[in-house]
């Protein structure tokens, strides 16, 4: 009976190594015994996620996932950040091992991941020229600038299919194309929207908000239902807490500091 118990036990381990990221090395069991939070976070999408003039992390993400570390392993340096693009983050859930991916990933018919509860809403704005009409009415047939696998995407190809959607890989390369084209409009997050006018004077607000207020929840593998059970606990407790309010209040103020010193 012991030889057949040790058996089943080396099975069990067998099981673990084929497929650890898929159930055992992500659990939150694995988590604590390896006293490292593996997190997923944006690379050029302030003041959510990027990398500063330091060369260091920083944003609202950050803060969350230093926050997460902190309260399950008790110190908020347990933490090893991975930057990651909208279009690669689910893959990367196996790819790199990733624990949780708080970057806003917009992709609902994914059957391989988990949605926790939100830590943040946000709205989706519309920026152009100065020179540019202004309205939602102008929207029709006009070329549209959006993100990759964005909530703004998902909206137009939903609402105006006769927008004309033009798709760029993240923030810095979108800022990029829009710059070099007078007609195009971009259809982005509402904060991410207000930075960049507040940085040039060329820009304005075209439609301050489309559709309604959209949750930015963070992922996990949808197999690893012990983390997600304590995420979804954490995030209530940081709610009502006032924690995460407080961290991206101080997130948009950073950012901004650090626009304006240079």
């Amino acid at each position: 009976m012991q030889n057949l118990w040790k058996a089943a036990l080396a099975v069990c381990a067998g099981v673990c190594l084929a497929f650890g990221i898929f159930g055992c090395e992500n659990s939150l069991e694995s988590i604590k015994d390896r006293r490292v939070l593996h997190i997923g976070i944006s690379k050029a999408t302030p003041p959510f996620g990027y990398v500063d003039s330091s060369g260091e992390f920083a944003g609202l993400e950050v803060l969350l996932g230093r926050k997460l570390a902190k309260d399950l392993l008790g110190d908020e340096n347990r933490v090893r950040f991975s930057a990651i693009t909208d279009t690669q983050g689910l893959e990367l859930l196996d790819s790199l091992g990733l624990d949780i991916i708080l970057s806003n990933i917009y992709n609902p018919q994914s059957n391989s991941v988990a949605f926790a509860s939100p830590f943040i809403y946000t709205t989706t704005s519309v920026m152009g020229k100065v020179n540019q009409p202004q309205g939602i009415q102008e929207l029709a047939g006009a070329k549209i600038l959006v993100r990759s696998n964005s909530v703004a995407q998902a909206y137009f190809q939903a609402n105006y299919p006769k927008a004309i959607l033009e798709i760029c890989a993240d923030l810095r390369e979108c800022l990029a194309v829009f710059e070099r084209d007078d007609l195009l409009y971009f259809a982005e997050d509402n904060v991410i929207i207000t930075l960049l006018v507040r940085q040039n004077p060329d820009f304005t607000i075209s439609v301050p908000a489309l559709g309604d207020p959209y949750p930015i929840k963070p992922l996990v593998k949808d197999t690893n239902t012990s983390l997600l059970t304590w995420l979804n606990k954490e995030l209530s407790i940081l709610h009502k807490e006032g924690f995460l309010q407080q961290a991206f209040d101080s997130a948009v103020r950073s950012y901004y500091d650090e626009m304006h010193s240079r």
